[in-house]
């Protein structure tokens, strides 16, 4: 008889094969630096490649048709392999350096290109010289407007077929265009102001004379680019879902097996036999067996009764800042299980514990950390400030994981990763995100007698 009960499977296969749906090119190409002397293109892909930049002066024209854009000879180029960051998540930062340096108020175009070759152990630069590119932004089609049967995106030159640009800071300071913004905050209501620095380019785009000295130069966040202690609660499904998928499970079932990521915590989880011993008390048994009000007077209980141990095991659980403690016991040991005659704690198996019981590896999931319900795991574990001084707690959906952080910037910055309920045809407006529904957000361990 199990009497904690929670559907692991619900809150670990929400989106376990989402990246089967999810297009190569994950978040990018964004162009993070320009200087006289060099180019840099991050891009993150599902699957690792070697990438290549290449840089002409000027607009260029790559076409509408299918395959990859050679070109003329570029200016310049560059290249790099990708960096695995999980079995899903692969990023690269790769870099043209011209022989001469690029001029002032000048316009320029690039394209990124792709090669399947298994990036080497050491690291290195691919050979240029024998690249073969597979992908690039031409046949992946990003030098085009989305149909309404794809992912919605505009062309990324703003003119279809066109390779997208950049300007270089013009020699006149007076000319010099800077934009800036902060971090991308996913619950704010309002436009995206980044929409506003489209219309400035595309302002740009209608004046023929195209002078490198009208459009904006550089943008500048003065931030970290997200917001990890303000997240929406109903958004840390998918955030936490697609971060899973982003960095791996653990073999051999991709649908229950557990993260592969794990977060240290030192709560307590061990099963002292004082502890074992106490939920042997008849009292103990009896609130297991029968209903919430009779174990919340265990919990009450006088010090001297039987249950001060678990009581004290409880204040030091309710750190995660559950209400309900018995939902508290239920992550910290994984449930009440019935064992002959008595009720004792069963270990969670996926929880790794360390060898002198000081700190646990917990599963990065929502099953050990419950959204909605992570501020004073935030406050007393992490020692966070964030929130305090605010009326409104927003630590409670606070980011934690690795891979919640990566799914949140790809999340921002791309809609590649996200699930998108896709258009009957072509002709129908383009296809509209699809959220986690509420049970997969706050579906938590609770109570119940099977």
């Amino acid at each position: 008889m199990r009497f904690f009960s929670h559907d692991r499977s619900l809150l670990r296969s929400t989106m376990a094969t989402l990246s089967d749906q999810w297009p190569l090119l994950l978040a990018g190409p964004i162009l993070r630096r320009v200087d006289p002397e060099l180019v840099a293109v991050w891009v993150a892909l599902k699957e690792p490649r070697a990438v290549r930049l290449r840089v002409w002066q000027g607009i260029i024209d790559a076409g509408v048709g299918m395959g990859t854009f050679e070109g003329p000879a570029p200016l310049s180029q560059g290249g790099t392999f990708t960096r695995r960051v999980g079995d899903h998540l692969n990023v690269a930062l790769v870099v043209a350096r011209p022989q001469a340096p690029l001029l002032p108020g000048t316009l320029y175009s690039y394209n990124v290109s792709l090669a399947k070759v298994d990036p080497p152990a050491g690291g290195g630069e691919p050979d240029l010289a024998h690249f073969t590119a597979a992908e690039d932004l031409k046949s992946i089609g990003l030098l085009l407007p989305a149909s309404g049967l794809g992912l919605p995106h505009e062309p990324l030159g703003y003119q279809p077929g066109f390779l997208p640009t950049f300007a270089t800071a013009p020699a006149d300071l007076e000319d010099l265009r800077i934009l800036h913004g902060s971090c991308r905050l996913i619950g704010l209501e309002g436009n995206d102001g980044l929409s506003w620095v489209d219309d400035l380019i595309l302002e740009w785009f209608d004046d023929p004379n195209h002078d490198a000295r009208t459009r904006p130069h550089q943008i500048f966040h003065t931030g970290d680019q997200i917001y990890a202690d303000d997240v929406p609660v109903s958004f840390l499904a998918m955030i936490n879902a697609v971060g899973r998928e982003l960095i791996g499970t653990a073999p051999p079932d991709r649908q229950t097996a557990p993260p592969r990521e794990h977060v240290p915590t030192r709560y307590p989880f061990i099963m002292d036999p004082k502890l074992v011993k106490v939920m042997q008390d008849p009292l103990e048994k009896a609130a297991a067996q029968d209903n919430i009000k009779l174990a919340n007077e265990l919990f009450n209980a006088d010090p001297d009764k039987a249950a001060k141990a678990l009581k004290r095991r409880m204040a030091q659980a309710s750190r995660l800042n559950d209400p309900c403690q018995t939902i508290q016991l239920s992550l910290l040991a994984g449930g009440l299980m019935q064992q002959g005659s008595d009720v004792v704690l069963r270990r969670d198996p996926d929880i790794v514990v360390s060898k002198d019981g000081s700190v646990n590896l917990w599963p990065a999931d929502l099953l050990h950390f419950p959204a909605g319900l992570r501020a004073n795991l935030m406050k007393c574990e992490a020692k966070f400030t964030s929130g305090l001084e605010t009326d409104v707690d927003r630590s409670v959906g606070h980011l934690i994981s690795v891979g919640e952080y990566c799914a949140m910037y790809l999340l921002m910055w791309s809609n590649a990763c996200w699930s998108f309920q896709p258009a009957a045809k072509e002709t129908d407006p383009p296809a509209k995100p699809t959220l986690p529904d509420l049970k997969a957000v706050f579906d938590v361990p609770v109570l119940e007698i099977l």
